[in-house]
């Protein structure tokens, strides 16, 4: 608030006229997440104490383009433009995205026979979920002992982002063995 007085000026024939000029602190756009997922939405707000009216410009406005606060589903950058006439203000906030945690999978064997057990492996997250073949364990590892070659696919969560990745098991089937050569032999004689 700003408030001044003139003094000295009595009606007649003449103006009066007072001047002041003012400089306020910088302001700058709020954003709900500075670091939001892909597939996020943000809120970005006007900073406190600045009127409308309010027009946001940019390219993945979801609500809210005229009033204090809006709501983006976009990278990139958001410009606010408050007031009317020659009198306005423009100020920008950029929102970028982060595509989730870099998970890893892997297997403490590639391939196994149809009797043996693996160790699946996760990291470059701070949760992990793995897919309902693997019993939807909740840890970094998890035993398994596929019959088939299987799929397995891992959830790792940080920082309230996701990413998933997927790693397989090949199960080499139980070789089907069979004898052949003459099973009817006399004395002395030999076979293959």
């Amino acid at each position: 608030t700003v408030r001044f007085a003139v003094a000295g000026c009595v009606e007649g024939g003449h103006f009066g006229y007072a001047y002041f000029d003012s400089k306020t602190g910088p302001v700058a756009i709020t954003t709900s997440n500075a670091s939001p997922c892909a597939g996020q939405t943000v809120t970005l707000t006007a900073p406190a104490g600045v009127a409308g009216p309010y027009s946001w410009g940019g390219p993945g406005i979801v609500s809210g383009g005229a009033t204090a606060t809006v709501t983006v589903n976009a990278a990139g950058t958001y410009t606010l433009t408050v007031g009317t006439g020659t009198c306005t203000a423009t100020m920008t906030s950029t929102v970028t995205y982060g595509g989730g945690p870099s998970v890893t999978a892997s297997a403490s064997s590639p391939t196994i026979c149809p009797t043996q057990s693996v160790v699946l492996t996760a990291g470059g997250a701070t949760t992990y979920t793995w897919s309902a073949n693997a019993g939807s364990a909740t840890t970094s590892t998890v035993n398994v002992s596929p019959t088939i070659t299987t799929i397995y696919t891992v959830t790792g969560g940080s920082a309230g982002c996701t990413g998933t990745q997927t790693v397989v098991v090949n199960v080499t089937p139980t070789p089907t063995l069979t004898i052949s050569g003459a099973t009817t032999l006399c004395d002395g004689a030999s076979t293959v």
